[in-house]
């Protein structure tokens, strides 16, 4: 009888350690996208603001725009094609205007082809993110 006991208290206790379990492993993940999103919007409202001012960014907006990218794909719990194409696009505005085959914008359109092919990694029917990669692998005259 007293083994009944202790086994039916081992019971009822499991199910609480695993729902705060449950529930904590939730809570971290999800303070992650949360973190992660808010990054992601502040970098598509920059490029909202490039493209309703139809200029090149100055150096310090593309820098915070960049770095927001970067930590909405870092904190992430798993790898987005979404956030890879907006760090693309990001990437490739810092020398948007640049006339083809430039060198001084090498480093920045390779940047943007790398993320644009982890974007079509991850959402291989996704028309837009093929185009981007076109187009900026037309700017290097590849």
């Amino acid at each position: 009888m007293q083994d009944g006991k202790l086994y039916a208290a081992c019971v009822s206790t499991r199910p609480g350690w695993l729902t705060l379990l449950w529930a904590l492993l939730t809570l971290y993940f999800g303070s992650c996208m949360l973190v992660a999103d808010i990054n992601a919007y502040q970098a598509g409202r920059f490029v909202n603001d490039w493209i309703s001012k139809g200029g090149l960014p100055d150096e310090k907006s593309w820098q915070v725009a960049h770095q927001a990218a970067e930590r909405s794909l870092r904190y992430f719990p798993v790898s987005n094609g979404a956030f890879f194409e907006d760090f693309g696009i990001i990437s490739e505005w810092k020398h948007y205007f640049t006339p083809l085959g430039n060198p001084n914008a090498d480093i920045s359109r390779r940047s943007a082809i790398d993320a644009y092919r982890r974007a079509v990694e991850f959402r291989p029917y996704w028309p837009y993110t093929w185009a981007r990669l076109a187009v900026t692998k037309m700017k290097l005259l590849e």
